[in-house]
């Protein structure tokens, strides 16, 4: 028994030809899990509709899609207010006759603002959703329905990039939102800022160091503010008299101690909270200092040592993971009621009652370097792992590398699109490259252009690219009112 359309972690050596060659060897004495109990009914049947009509959607042949069945006695657990719209939505930009804005720098300024403001109508729409009862499969009454809010929302983004951009304009629309990342809190800026008050504290009469210091968001300092102190000689000297404080502070209670004074004593926490992002920057900061003070008791170091420390857990990734492991991943805010900003790769096994996907219309996980050293897995020997650094088959290697990395696309895509419950956003549009990706090829498939075989896969993915740059606004639009009659709304 297994589901293969969820192997998505290949960049952690999973290996979907181990299954297709379990699935092989075991012959008649499969199993299968058909029933979705997550998600409502009607979402069920667009998500089946979108995945039915694509030849090979999963591009091995050993991988195909069974449609989903609902629960037993499942009914539509979101009430759908004015403007709450269908339960598959999908959220076009077009071009308008405007050739850049199908640009991806234009998508990325354009897409988290769509996002955020489809956010806040839903938010203001009066939807409600209602929770399961016994009849969906679980124990109990139903309980009354709820208000949709900004905890019942979740983004998924291909990478944290989008998921930072999406929560500063969801900050714009006064709208809270969470981001999980698996991130070391060491690779944030607030480590290079704690870092430059530590080496202040740590040598209160160095005037570089201090001036770093008074520049951090921590301090709350610019540089004309660092001008003017040239120019005024007691101002310098109450700033050497605050490091030197700072120093004693932190002898006598440790960098929590220190990071307490100086959030105390600058008005550091009501700037940090009242910047998009701030809860997180402050959360980084509180952190941070639990580190550097666990690295004191451990080791019994002082302040400069704990300097030099921190310094090192910043740049060395080796002393960093034998030091401090999930310790240091990148604590949440508080997230009740703030939508969540996550990975696709992150949100697997998890699931939530609404969710957008803004970046599916973008599709390669390969880098151009790629292309020089192919790995592939190599079906004349047993599929096993191979790194090919110039051999005459060379070509080959890497054609059958795109290849796999289009059926891993492929499987991210069904990822991402089945973790909703009640409703689900996605964001499409002739951007660049778009035609390439796995949902350009499920909504926009070019005639006739079947990926057949490795060999093949660079020609299919052109034909899918020119596809969806060539065709006008209008024929796309077409293509989705013919999505759209299929699933019966």
């Amino acid at each position: 028994i297994g589901d293969p359309k969820q192997a998505i972690y290949a960049f952690r050596g999973a290996d979907i030809f181990a299954y297709i060659e379990a699935k092989r060897a075991a012959g008649d004495n499969l199993c299968t899990l058909d029933r979705n109990w997550r998600t409502d009914p009607e979402l069920i049947r667009a998500v089946n509709c979108l995945f039915e009509r694509s030849p090979s959607p999963f591009v091995f042949d050993e991988i195909p899609f069974h449609p989903a069945l609902p629960a037993r006695g499942a009914g539509e657990r979101m009430l759908a207010e004015e403007g709450a719209g269908a339960p598959l939505r999908l959220l076009v930009l077009e071009r308008d006759h405007e050739p850049k804005r199908s640009q991806v720098q234009s998508a990325q300024t354009q897409i988290p603002q769509a996002i955020a403001a489809d956010i806040a109508r839903l938010l203001a729409s009066g939807a409600t959703i209602r929770a399961s009862d016994a009849a969906d499969g679980e124990s109990g009454s139903a309980s009354p329905p709820h208000p949709v809010g900004a905890g019942d929302v979740a983004v998924l983004c291909r990478t944290k990039k989008w998921a930072r951009d999406i929560a500063e304009a969801l900050h714009g629309f006064g709208i809270a939102s969470v981001l999980r990342v698996d991130d070391s809190v060491f690779d944030s800026p607030e480590a290079a800022e704690l870092q430059a008050v530590m080496d202040a504290a740590s040598n209160p009469s160095h005037a570089r160091s201090l001036r770093a210091a008074l520049v951090t968001d921590l301090i709350g300092l610019g540089a004309l503010d660092i001008e003017a102190l040239g120019e005024r000689p007691e101002a310098w000297e109450e700033w050497l008299g605050a490091a030197r404080q700072w120093q004693a502070c932190w002898q006598a209670g440790g960098a929590i101690a220190l990071l307490e004074k100086i959030l105390l004593d600058h008005g550091s926490q009501e700037r940090l909270l009242s910047a998009p992002g701030g809860e997180r920057r402050l959360t980084n900061f509180l952190h941070l200092a639990e580190l550097v003070q666990q690295a004191a008791q451990r080791g019994g170091m002082g302040p400069r040592a704990l300097h030099t420390w921190l310094g090192r857990m910043r740049i060395d990734a080796r002393a960093r993971s034998e030091e401090t492991t999930e310790d240091a991943l990148v604590r949440l805010e508080s997230d009740a009621q703030a939508v969540q900003l996550l990975t696709i790769h992150r949100s697997k096994g998890l699931q939530y009652p609404i969710v957008y996907c803004p970046d599916l219309w973008q599709g390669g996980l390969l880098k151009a370097e790629d292309a020089a050293r192919p790995r592939f897995h190599d079906p004349e020997d047993g599929f096993r792992l191979k790194l090919d650094l110039g051999s005459p088959g060379q070509s080959a290697a890497a054609n059958r590398m795109r290849w796999e990395s289009l059926a891993e696309n492929r499987r991210l895509l069904y990822v991402a699109l089945t973790r909703a419950m009640q409703r689900l956003v996605v964001v499409c549009g002739p951007f660049t490259d778009a035609g390439a990706s796995a949902l350009g090829f499920l909504l926009h498939p070019p005639p006739g252009a079947v990926p057949l075989d490795p060999d093949a896969s660079d020609d299919f993915q052109d034909a899918c690219r020119s596809y969806v740059k060539n065709a006008s606004d209008a024929e796309l639009r077409a293509q989705l009112a013919e999505l759209e009659a299929a699933s019966d709304g």
